[in-house]
């Protein structure tokens, strides 16, 4: 059942499967990680427990625990569309836990299963797309993947946040209203695990081995562990996965709820609607256009010529929280025309980060390299976003958007111990080819 049409291995490109692979990768992190901010700030939840609700995300930081299992049963092909088919059923258990009572138990129930099954679906897709593309083509795509995946960021936190506004405008109740989005979401899901079922091209075999027993199994996946902290720079490469997004993930995780907060207390008093149209609409377009810029770039003078851009650009325009929060702007155009602004700059900066582990996943196992490279940056979410909410209920909104600005030292510290040992050709054209 791997393959129900091998006849399109060799007819689709990767413009078919490629932007829908990492929609898919990004849709349910961002509803665990992001989304779930707006309906609990809407439902009374504290900022303080917000916070801690990063730890929903401790599955992308672990799975380079069971990605060996992924790269070594099976086929990244496989494990993708049946991932996928796990997702679609945990959005409607999370669909399900809005309407109980305990809503907070049973939701977060439902998005830690919800997580387990798209950490597992990211370690394949990741795989499956070192696998089949060209080391040009990865490059080449990158900006595309980066574009796809924060299309269905995007999505997630616009059009289905627009959804819920409507829906709650029409007095349906908040909880009923986000049930309502994760069964839309659940039912996108099994529409895209069909699709990929169906036109997912085969990978290159991979070299025969003798697979022996489970205890074999989990000795061969301690081996490949060890070899990939020894084929990396641990000193320099761990702080940059780690630190690099250290003041994004922070203001990522309470800039929607900056948005809906009344301005009593320093927020911007915005509906769903609007903030969903924003983020949406325009948020979308921006980032659409920092990320491809940045994979042109990266593709044609390299990532080390180009890192130096990349992170300037996606740390600097947080100042527009810091604008937002003193000014209290009541006009969308002003407070659209900001969020445009950082968008793109994320959109741009990630694109570096994206190449940056790639550069680090070679080999044999890049699967589980890679794997292992997205997992430190998960644990470089987790614990900045779980404790962010501390400095935002001491300090305020403005003040704590002047802290996320100081916070961007850091990331300019480990981009330069990175470049400073970088290959010059990496990225490039013609070491590509």
């Amino acid at each position: 059942m791997d393959s129900i049409s091998p006849h399109l291995d060799r007819k689709l490109s990767p413009w078919f499967w490629v932007p829908s692979l990492y929609f898919a990768q990004a849709l349910p992190n961002v509803l665990v990680m992001t989304v779930s901010t707006y309906a609990y700030t809407r439902l009374g939840i504290s900022a303080v427990v917000i916070g801690y609700t990063a730890w929903l995300g401790m599955p992308w930081m672990l799975k380079p625990l069971w990605s060996p299992v992924v790269e070594l049963i099976g086929t990244e092909r496989r494990w993708v569309w049946m991932a996928q088919f796990v997702a679609a059923g945990a959005f409607l258990l999370v669909a399900w836990g809005y309407n109980t009572e305990h809503f907070m138990l049973w939701t977060a129930i439902g998005c830690l299963v919800l997580a387990v099954a798209s950490a597992t679906h990211d370690i394949a897709a990741d795989g499956y797309y070192m696998r089949v593309l060209s080391a040009h083509d990865q490059t080449w795509f990158t900006g595309i993947r980066s574009v796809a995946f924060r299309g269905g960021w995007i999505f997630g936190e616009g059009v289905l946040v627009m959804i819920a506004g409507l829906l709650i405008a029409r007095s349906l109740g908040v909880q009923t209203a986000w049930a309502i989005t994760h069964a839309i979401a659940a039912a996108i899901f099994f529409v895209l695990a069909t699709y990929h079922l169906i036109v997912l091209p085969q990978a290159p075999p991979k070299p025969v081995r003798e697979r022996g027993t489970l205890g074999g199994l989990f000795l061969e996946s301690i081996a490949i562990f060890k070899k990939f902290f020894q084929s990396i720079p641990l000193g320099i490469a761990i702080p940059f996965l780690l630190f690099y997004r250290f003041a994004e993930v922070q203001l990522g995780k309470f800039a929607g709820k900056f948005m809906l907060d009344p301005r009593s207390v320093g927020g911007l008093g915005l509906v769903e609607e609007q903030v969903g149209a924003i983020n949406g609409v325009f948020g979308i377009s921006a980032m659409l256009a920092g990320g491809v810029l940045g994979s042109l770039l990266a593709a044609r003078y390299g990532l080390k010529k180009s890192l130096p851009w990349m992170v300037v650009i996606i740390n600097v325009p947080n100042l527009v929280y810091v604008l937002l929060a003193y000014i209290q702007p009541e006009s969308l155009t002003v407070i659209g025309s900001a969020i445009v602004v950082e968008k793109f700059g994320y959109g741009f900066g990630f694109t570096g980060y994206m190449l940056y582990m790639l550069y680090l996943a070679t080999g044999e196992h890049k699967t589980s390299f890679y794997a292992f490279c997205t997992g430190l940056m998960t644990l470089g979410l987790i614990f900045p976003q779980s404790l962010a909410g501390y400095p935002l209920q001491w300090l305020g909104y403005l003040r704590f958007f002047i802290w996320i600005m100081l916070a961007t030292i850091p990331s300019f510290i480990v981009t330069w111990l990175v470049y400073r040992q970088l290959d010059p050709a990496f990225g490039r054209r013609e070491e590509a080819a």
